[in-house]
């Protein structure tokens, strides 16, 4: 029998076009043939994995990259047609957008994204261009940053390394710019190791890698080939153009020698275990471990004077800066710059080559298909000019501030639900509950889009953004030139105030995901998590809070999760918690880590690979308390709203039931049995089966709607639970 709920009287059916879409995607995803009380994520997704497209792909896929892919084909779509065409379907009524009132100036910004995308699909220029766009660079190196001198210059070697910073050229180090945790409200440089290469036949020791670089250097470096005349002319008068002397067979050779060499120093260092611990420096100790490298020009270059005069914070290995200034000191200024002139062609040359689709196989779409190169320049004019893409996405595919406000209005409802639960935790101390009442009290909620740094609502705030960024060159110049624009905008907030209403720079128009910042204490919801299956305005709000709900309520209980516990409501590392309620919290924490880590998934050769429940800890909590919240928010909706009928199809279903299986849709996935060791080491998330398995036996609510037994797979009598 079904369970009794507070919102099983509406009799009525949801007899829409939106909720007959719904329901026929539903049936056509889970397998009502499964116990629920046994396997809900077989009951969940078993259609959708018996489905031949499921089957048939070579690739892992899931409805998570599903949705990618439409997002994809969303953003394909505009960038393909007119601006048009374009207007007609982000014209709107909400005068926020301004699309009436700046009708020209998005017209402008139109075709500044899709400029840039045509000269990436533009394969006939890029194929009679050759490896003539990287001359200029590779010159620039070598007559202006780093000339040959008797001695290294560390003038030259910090220049150089400011110039790769901003050309997006990987070398020595991976920078980035990260709020400062001891500083809060202001932004620090974090100096990451590069990867060490995990490709065995490619690694610099092996014969193939040098073979590898010897052909790429002599295609970009090396005199153009007789064979094709016109080529060779074209080729000949760029290089004396660009005052760029091509390299020798001989040159290429030595030089090639000479980086394996220093690659292969580099993975011996990386190697060596350090001290993650020990990382929080200012410049000065910066200067005193590394002094081949003029660290003020470095800063200078990229900030400005008066931040490198105010010793600022930086985050660094001391072994790792100090090995690497061994490493550079024994080179010569021959070797370093050829190192630098290597790095640049290696890191660039995908901007050269024209894109062959037979080179690129998808690995997230719903079959096993090949990305054409208008979806790969779709992607990459997405990434590189986001804000605009933001902008015609959410107008073209989301709405606008009225859309926005409902599902803001449903984050606001998760949050109060949360905080008027937060008291009956008896488990903390008064204090403690005070304290965490107003961390969870401050946490900001960012849904949607951008409404400043840049607004995306207002097109001449999305011109300002991208000022000086042309489009009238080859795609190699345009990828340069905004990629040297945004890192210069990155590098300039150094120094500089946070701006606490600025999303982070993570998110793409097609990003399906969401997140917690515990520094600026703030969830972000972009709009590519916004969309159906998980959501619609047109939906029951049974299946809205059981899925984009449960993923809002997710990223909320990050703020409390193991890992972000230390962090107050300012974004300040503090301790809030009395040593008793603490106490009582890991002592909660440990029964998630010990559930999850009785279960294991299977590697090559059937190995089993079991879960490490400490490591994937935060989420597991999250995943818990999120459901948790999700639910019972859902619960006080409609307990102040009229019930949404029921989908058709699934007429003998409750709501409550409804709203787990909306739920249990982002965990329909295939895995690799290959790639499964690799990523129980990188993703902190546990595998998505027991994403779906562990978070429902945990879930008196789930048994309840299901009626499991106690005792049945679904609802073991042992459960854990924090919040």
């Amino acid at each position: 029998m079904a369970p009794t709920s507070v919102s099983q009287n509406a009799p009525s059916i949801c007899d829409t076009p939106a909720c007959h879409a719904l329901s026929k995607q539903l049936l056509e995803t889970v397998n009502l043939n499964v116990d629920p009380c046994s396997d809900f994520f077989q009951y969940t997704c078993g259609s959708w994995l018996n489905s031949e497209p499921v089957k048939q792909a070579e690739s892992p896929t899931s409805i998570i990259q599903e949705m990618e892919h439409v997002s994809r084909q969303k953003v394909m779509e505009f960038l393909t047609g007119t601006f048009e065409d374009l207007q007609k379907d982000i014209a709107t009524d909400d005068e926020s957008f301004q699309t009436h009132n700046q009708t020209e100036t998005d017209k402008k910004n139109f075709e500044l994204v899709r400029d840039y995308y045509s000269s990436c699909i533009d394969n006939k220029s890029r194929a009679e261009l050759g490896a003539s766009s990287m001359f200029p660079l590779i010159n620039e190196i070598e007559k202006s940053l780093f000339p040959v001198t008797d001695a290294i210059d560390p003038d030259n070697v910090a220049k150089t390394l400011a110039w790769t910073v901003l050309n997006d050229i990987q070398s020595l180090f991976v920078f980035s710019i990260n709020e400062d945790i001891n500083n809060n409200g202001y932004k620090v440089v974090n100096f990451g190791l590069p990867a060490a290469s995990s490709k065995s036949d490619y690694r610099p020791g092996s014969e193939d890698y040098r073979i590898a670089l010897v052909y790429n250097l002599t295609d970009v470096l090396g005199p153009p080939s007789p064979d094709n005349a016109d080529y060779e002319k074209l080729i000949n008068e760029k290089s004396q153009a660009s005052n760029f002397t091509f390299w020798s067979r001989d040159k290429i050779l030595e030089a090639t020698n000479n980086y394996v060499l220093i690659e292969r120093q580099m993975e011996l260092i990386l190697a060596t275990p350090y001290n993650s611990d020990d990382i929080f420096f200012t410049l000065s100790d910066l200067k005193v471990n590394s002094t081949t490298i003029n660290w003020d020009t470095f800063f200078t270059t990229l900030v400005s004077e008066e931040y490198t005069l105010s010793n600022p914070s930086v985050m660094f290995t001391k072994d790792y800066i100090t090995a690497i200034d061994t490493l550079l000191s024994s080179q010569t200024p021959q070797v370093l710059q050829e190192y630098f002139v290597i790095k640049t062609v290696l890191e660039k040359l995908d901007s050269l080559r024209f894109l062959e689709p037979d080179m690129f196989i998808a690995p997230d779409t719903k079959e096993s298909v090949i990305y054409t190169p208008e979806e790969l320049c779709s992607r990459e004019t997405s990434k590189n000019y986001k804000y605009i893409i933001w902008r015609f996405f959410v107008l073209k595919s989301f709405g606008a501030s009225k859309e926005k406000k409902q599902v803001e209005d449903m984050a606001d409802l998760l949050h109060q639900t949360w905080m008027d639960e937060l008291p009956n935790n008896t488990w903390l101390d008064d204090g403690t509950k005070v304290k965490l009442l107003e961390k969870v009290k401050a946490i900001e909620k960012r849904i949607a889009y951008s409404t400043t740094s840049p607004d995306i609502r207002d097109p001449s705030a999305l011109t300002t953004f991208y000022y000086n960024v042309t489009t009238n060159q080859s795609y190699f110049e345009s990828t340069s030139e905004i990629r040297v624009h945004e890192n210069k905008r990155l590098w300039s907030t150094l120094g500089r105030p946070v701006d606490e209403n600025a999303w982070l720079d993570l998110h793409y128009a097609d990003w399906v995901n969401a997140l917690f910042s515990p520094l600026a204490s703030a969830i972000e919801i972009p709009v590519g998590m916004i969309q159906e299956p998980f959501y619609s305005p047109n939906y029951p709000q049974y299946i809205n809070y059981g899925g984009l709900g449960v993923t809002i309520a997710h990223e909320f209980m990050h703020s409390v999760d193991s890992t972000f516990i230390i962090f107050n409501g300012t974004g300040q590392i503090d301790v809030w918690f009395s040593e008793e309620s603490m106490a009582a919290f890991s002592h909660k924490t440990q029964c998630f880590a010990d559930q999850y880590s009785q279960f294991a998934i299977l590697g090559a050769s059937n190995r089993r690979l079991p879960i490490n429940g400490n490591f994937t800890l935060g989420e597991n909590m999250s995943d818990n308390g999120g459901l948790r919240i999700a639910f019972d928010a859902y619960q006080k909706h409609i307990r102040d709203n009229v019930s949404d009928g029921i989908l058709p199809g699934f007429e003998n279903f409750t709501r409550e039931q409804l709203f787990f299986i909306s739920h249990g849709l982002f965990t329909c996935a295939t895995g690799q049995k290959s790639l499964n060791e690799f990523a129980l080491g990188i993703d902190t998330h546990a595998p998505l089966y027991y994403r779906n398995i562990i978070t429902y036996q945990n879930s008196h609510e789930f048994a309840e709607a299901f009626n499991c037994p106690v005792g049945s797979p679904m609802n073991p009598s042992d459960k854990c639970s924090v919040w």
